[in-house]
């Protein structure tokens, strides 16, 4: 078969302006360019004002140096000089970074390997306007992106781009959403005008390796800083000069920042153009959706990889495993499965709880699903899709998936030694028991997913539903899903009352907004929260006064449940504060002596009532087997061990680590319990 049969044919009649360059694109790129060159002639009197420092260092140290020719004179002279040269060098040092897109997980490909793959790529190149990739890699994604190493020079020498595609990406798509993906991609390269923007991206990655990117610098300085006294002194001075020069660029970043997240979103909505030029309107929705919707399943297998890792175990094919999770949650979920596939349809989205609060983040980089998906449909070009896997584009696809799979264990997981390699069918089957072990019976229709059990108050007056189908009718359970939605609406947009978000302009139930106004939504969306709590807690306890109509023990296991939450909840506040401590220690690093101490003599004092909640945990029996078969040994040791976490005044680190990953799945497993205690509960009154 011919390799070109294997590309998919592009639509009819497409519109040159679909391509061109959108006027948003335009005066933004402009916009840009002003912030940056505001930025530039700050930049160059700073410079100017370095180079007359470092001339006057210069002078000073020669000067001090020959007048003077003694031990002391002379290192003084050379500090003086060695002062104004790194003031230079921090100024200048973004000409010689190199950014170097490295990621040990890429294999690379050649074309005697996958002939039709690079054959399906070179002529999307020639579609889209855009040079052969220099080189093509392979990676576990469910992504696909374009990238090169990039210097201060890339913005006036060429670049050779290079491609990565994600096999997790050609695992969700059929070949014209692959092909929707891949040119995308290319997408951004390929007008003239798009150079100016890729210009303006080296640009300001430049200026953030000044401001930001200073490990090799402050390297440097130490280093001269350990070679004598005077030179400390001169080195903290420099320091104190450059933190002075990064506070007055750095206000002036964020002007440009801003204004450049505005352009990188207009590039996304240029590259969608270009994407559903060769491929149309409908393909693009597809493939976004997917990625969007689908891209958990790969997710699962590389959390699952690193489960089996510390059982010297390892997933057969994670490809393969990719798919078979992605068909059980869409069964799981009623998707619809397309040639394999599952297909998000319109009805599958309406079937959320939406939020009613729409704003433009304006530090987001790429637009939302909603607007991309705006775009693709205003095009309005028409294709057929074709439904074949991309997987033919390659050779030996199950040879490929089996060698990218080993190949991502050795590269994360180095020092294991693999006993046991999984497949397919037997992981399936045990995520299909541990999900059948914390659901709900589907009689309740979700009415009691993902919340508390609420604390019942006696004597309120309600009316008790005549049948079980009334009480958890589906308009029932999608108003406590829209309960809970608008609470997390409500918490947004006090954010932006308060000028947590950087949201001028908000949408709420399609009416526009400007943040002074939100205090009248929040009144409203208040007044609404606190209205949907009243029915809640009303409609819980007709539930619950229901079902005692026929186990009036129900109430026991019930009440049981609210104590079981309630110190769920203050031993999380006490777990809490452990990692919150143990973060604060590994992100500070530098303590004095003494800061130390005083850290972990305060973890120490924590560790007491963490244990006793603990001891409480274990007595309580709810964490079983088959939550954690070994939590309950684990936990005991715990308890009958006496630990110090400082010896000779040394972190003992391991001992941190082990008590901050005990805290997370103690946690994990008092909820674990918790959800098997209610859908014993549940499961109870269906019988």
């Amino acid at each position: 078969m011919p390799a070109i049969s294997l590309y998919p044919p592009n639509p009819l009649n497409v519109s040159p302006e679909l391509t061109a360059p959108a006027a948003s694109f335009k005066k933004q790129v402009f916009k840009v360019i002003g912030a940056i060159f505001l930025f530039c002639l700050v930049y160059l009197l700073l410079l100017a004002l370095a180079v007359g420092l470092a001339a006057a260092c210069i002078f000073a140290g020669i000067f001090l140096i020959t007048s003077l020719p003694k031990f002391i004179t002379i290192l003084i002279g050379l500090g003086i000089i060695g002062l104004g040269v790194m003031v230079i060098i921090f100024l200048v040092k973004f000409v010689f970074a190199k950014q170097n897109a490295e990621k040990p997980e890429r294999l690379q490909v050649f074309e005697n390997e996958h002939p039709a793959l690079f054959a399906f790529i070179r002529q999307l190149t020639k579609d889209t306007n855009t040079p052969m990739p220099k080189k093509i890699f392979l990676v576990p994604d469910v992504n696909a992106a374009v990238f090169y190493n990039s210097s201060f020079w890339s913005m006036f020498l060429p670049v050779k781009k290079n491609l990565e595609i994600g096999l997790g990406l050609v695992n969700v798509l059929n070949l014209s959403e692959f092909k929707m993906v891949l040119a995308h991609e290319f997408g951004h390269f390929s007008q003239s005008s798009m150079k100016l923007g890729s210009y303006v991206f080296t640009m300001n990655k430049a200026i953030y390796n000044m401001l930001y990117q200073n490990d090799g610098y402050d390297k440097a300085l130490q280093g001269w800083a350990d070679i004598h006294g005077i030179f400390a002194i001169m080195a903290a001075i420099t320091v104190w000069i450059a933190r002075g020069i990064q506070k007055v660029l750095r206000d002036m970043y964020g002007v440009i920042n801003l204004q450049y997240m505005s352009l990188s979103r207009e590039m996304e909505f240029h590259a969608d153009a270009v994407a559903v030029s060769v491929t149309g309107s409908n393909i693009a929705t597809s493939a976004m959706r997917r990625i969007e919707y689908v891209g958990h399943g790969m997710t699962y297998c590389i959390n699952k990889t690193g489960e089996l890792a510390e059982k010297n175990a390892a997933l057969q094919n994670m490809f393969e495993m990719q798919r078979e999770v992605n068909l059980y949650f869409a069964n799981v979920h009623t998707i619809e499965v397309e040639n394999g596939l599952p297909a998000i349809s319109n009805e599958y989205l309406a079937s959320f709880t939406n939020s009613r609060l729409k704003y433009k983040d304006q530090w987001a980089t790429h637009p939302s699903m909603d607007e991309r998906e705006e775009r693709f449909q205003a095009a309005r070009v028409d294709n057929t899709p074709d439904h074949r896997s991309p997987w033919i584009l390659f050779s030996d696809p199950a040879a490929l998936e089996e060698k990218m799979t080993q190949h991502y264990f050795a590269i994360n997981y180095p020092n294991v030694e693999v006993k046991e390699r999984m497949d397919s069918v037997t992981m399936i089957q045990k995520l299909k028991e541990h999900n059948g072990l914390y659901q709900f019976p589907t009689d309740f229709n979700e009415f009691y997913d993902n919340r508390t059990f609420q604390k019942i108050e006696e004597g309120r007056t309600v009316q008790i539903p005549a049948t079980f189908a009334e009480l958890y009718a589906p308009e029932v359970v999608n108003r406590v899903k829209r309960y809970f939605r608008n609470q997390i609406d409500l918490a947004y947009l006090k954010a932006i009352e308060r000028k947590e978000l950087d949201v001028k302009y908000f949408q709420f139930d399609q009416s526009h907004y400007n943040r002074k106004e939100a205090e009248k939504v929040i009144t409203d969306l208040e007044k609404e929260v606190n209205e949907g709590g009243e029915w809640l807690m009303d409609i819980d306890y007709a539930a619950y006064l229901f079902h005692l109509q026929k186990d009036a023990d129900l109430s026991k296991v019930y009440a049981e449940i609210v104590a079981l939450q309630e110190e769920k909840t203050a031993f999380e506040a006490i777990s809490e504060k452990i990692t919150n401590r143990i973060s604060y220690i590994y992100r500070v690093q530098q303590f004095t002596i003494e800061g130390l101490r005083s850290e972990l003599g305060a973890l120490k004092d924590e560790e007491q009532p963490f244990k006793d909640h603990l001891d409480k945990l274990l007595r309580s029996g709810i964490v079983v087997p088959a939550i954690d078969d070994t939590f309950q040994t684990d936990a005991s040791a715990f308890l009958e061990k006496s630990i110090s976490y400082i010896v000779d005044d040394q972190a003992r680190g391991t001992e941190i680590v082990a008590l901050f990953n005990l805290c997370h799945r103690t946690m994990e497993c008092f909820d674990r319990g918790i959800i098997l205690k209610k859908k014993a509960y549940l499961e109870r009154i269906l019988n």
